[in-house]
């Protein structure tokens, strides 16, 4: 009689219902990403995410899959950012808990993995300023794709055929809106961000 290890019939389960689920994304069809204004993002080695180093993450439960920070990484995206507010404002006062740099140094060195969201929830700002944070990282390749997020060990990360070690960022518009879509080569939407919400007068 033979035996099956139920740890590969649930990671077997899983991979079809991640399979089954990320789906591609209509603004990541493969015009879009053959758009020669469509760039290709390599992401940063994934060993550097295996070390046992918490990391910050996020998860996108419709898709299943969750994304890798370093943090500091993370700080660095964020120090950028209020300085050039600080910068481009300079008689305005601007915290460190404004983005919240400052809680977020507070949690440093983090002692498990953190959900980034976990600040949303402090300051509804950085809420929706999230998806932004987010996508600076991915510009500058400083994140792990994860598509089979119930792992065995963390040395899985990236290590596995649905991790991207590269992705694409397609530029989106619509009547109302402007922004970025990060897909995998296959299609599947991984972020996406509003940068410009276009108002329209009514003459």
């Amino acid at each position: 009689m033979r035996t099956v290890n139920p740890r590969l019939v649930g990671t077997a389960v899983w991979m079809l219902l991640v399979a089954g689920t990320a789906h591609a994304s209509e603004g990541c069809g493969q015009r879009a990403l053959h758009d020669k204004s469509t760039a290709t993002l390599m992401l940063s080695p994934m060993n550097v995410f295996a070390s046992g180093q918490p990391l910050f993450y996020l998860r996108y439960t419709d898709d299943l899959h969750v994304l890798y920070f370093k943090p500091e990484d993370v700080v660095a995206v964020l120090e950028e950012e209020l300085a050039g507010l600080r910068a481009k404002y300079p008689t305005v006062t601007f915290s460190e808990s404004r983005i919240p740099l400052g809680w977020i140094r507070q949690d440093l060195p983090l002692k498990e993995d953190t959900d980034l969201f976990k600040y949303g929830l402090r300051e509804p700002g950085f809420a929706l300023d999230l998806d932004l944070l987010v996508a600076a990282l991915l510009d500058k390749g400083q994140a792990a794709v994860d598509f089979l997020p119930l792992r065995i060990s963390r040395q899985e990360i990236g290590n596995e055929p649905n991790d991207p070690s590269s992705i694409k960022r397609v530029n989106w518009k619509t009547r109302e809106e402007e922004g970025r879509i990060y897909c995998d080569a296959g299609g599947r939407e991984i972020h996406k961000t509003v940068d410009v919400i276009i108002v329209r007068s009514h003459d």
